[in-house]
């Protein structure tokens, strides 16, 4: 009877570790996903002096993310070729000075 109770015991102390194991999950009202990825970044305005130089600072695009780090870069702008981009820093840059020319040229996005 004894080696019963031990065999008994040995596998009550398993099904107690196993079934803690199955019952520590996280929190069913979480909606954190941990696979999404998450990106924030705000609108960039700024009013500015026509004629700058090729390369003068026009200010830095702002921009995190929960997964990793954020790579800056133009997708579409009017007139073309007007800014560039530091792809790290979001740091916007006049890239064709002719083309900031009020009367050509009054809003550039």
């Amino acid at each position: 009877m004894k080696k019963i109770k031990t065999i008994f015991s040995f596998t009550m102390v398993i099904a107690i570790v196993v079934l803690s194991f199955l019952s520590c999950s996280k929190d069913s009202n979480d909606d954190s996903n941990p696979f999404e990825t998450t990106v924030t970044t705000s609108d960039f305005s700024i009013s500015m002096d026509e004629n700058p130089s090729d390369g003068f600072i026009i200010g830095t695009v702002s921009g995190t993310t929960n997964q990793g780090s954020v790579t800056f870069s133009i997708i579409e702008q009017s007139p073309a070729n007007a800014f560039t981009i530091d792809a790290a820093s979001g740091e916007l840059k006049v890239l064709n000075k002719v083309l900031f020319d009020f009367e050509t040229n009054p809003t550039i996005t």
